[in-house]
């Protein structure tokens, strides 16, 4: 898969903050809070971007979880401006629509195309392997696989989680952001956040 080609990295976790003003611990760039963002001004977990307070979100502005694109409130999400949960588009408030402005619930479990797993949105995301719960992907071309538990909770464009944390074990695969990351636990762009001594 061209993603797994393009996006390989070493397995660091020794990190500690990096740039200014930033609190908490492995966060990189200017006022970060929380743990493992990536960007400026991104509070709570594993952010890439900026203004983020959710989690594992990647983009702009994001308040929920697991979003991808910009000023998302709700959680699992691609997108825009998207309040309900499991969008794929432009300002849906409704939860899994694929679309712009939609108000309705459509009791779907995902919503965009070529997903696999559950509470999925965006294109071509997969989430399995595990005894528990496989899903809650937004994005582009990620995968998150290995854990013998839970495999979930990524956003982004072309993330490959695995079970690498020595805090999750094998259990938990996930916990990722960003852009062509491969582990558990990590945010930016290309890894580069394990890279720093």
């Amino acid at each position: 898969m061209l993603t797994s080609t393009i996006c390989s990295i070493t397995n660091r976790t020794d990190l500690n903050n990096l740039g200014f003003g930033n609190s908490g611990s492995n966060n990189i760039g200017v006022g970060n809070s929380g743990v493992e963002n990536t960007g400026f001004g991104n509070s709570w977990e594993t952010n890439t971007g900026f203004g983020n307070s959710g989690a594992q979100n990647t983009g702009f502005g994001n308040a929920g979880e697991d979003n991808t694109g910009s000023w998302n409130s709700g959680a699992i999400n691609t997108g825009d401006g998207n309040s309900g949960f499991t969008n794929t588009g432009f300002w849906n408030s409704g939860d899994a629509n694929t679309g712009i402005g939609s108000t309705a619930n459509t009791g779907l479990p995902q919503s965009g195309f070529g997903n696999s797993g559950s509470g999925m949105s965006g294109f071509f995301n997969t989430a399995s392997g595990g005894s528990g719960f496989n899903g809650e992907v937004s994005g582009f071309f990620n995968s998150v696989t290995g854990g013998s538990v839970f495999n979930y909770q990524v956003s982004g464009i072309g993330n490959h989680a695995i079970p690498d944390n020595a805090f999750l074990g094998t259990a938990v695969s996930g916990y990722a952001s960003g852009l062509c990351n491969t582990g558990s636990v990590v945010s930016g762009f290309f890894g580069l956040n394990r890279l720093v001594p």
